[in-house]
């Protein structure tokens, strides 16, 4: 597990990584102050208080598979 903060903003980032050395899990906090926003995209929202957004990736990775059916992925055809 490794745990830190982005760049930019007030955003935590962690990464879950398994045995295999592959990222398995990406949770993702990041505080929103609407306040601290350019004046041009400020005018364009209503008043709001700050927020905080939650995000969760899980991951399970496929190594070495000699084809990937195309059924796995969804597409605008999928879909219909």
């Amino acid at each position: 597990k490794i745990e830190g903060k982005a760049k930019f903003g007030d955003s935590k980032v962690t990464l879950w990584i398994g045995d295999d050395g592959l990222i398995r899990k990406i949770y993702n906090e990041t505080i929103v102050d609407p306040s601290k926003l350019p004046a041009n995209a400020k005018k364009s929202l209503p008043a709001m208080p700050p927020f905080t957004t939650y995000t969760t990736i899980t991951l399970n990775p496929v190594i070495n598979e000699p084809t990937i059916d195309d059924s796995k992925f969804f597409t605008e055809t999928n879909n219909k």
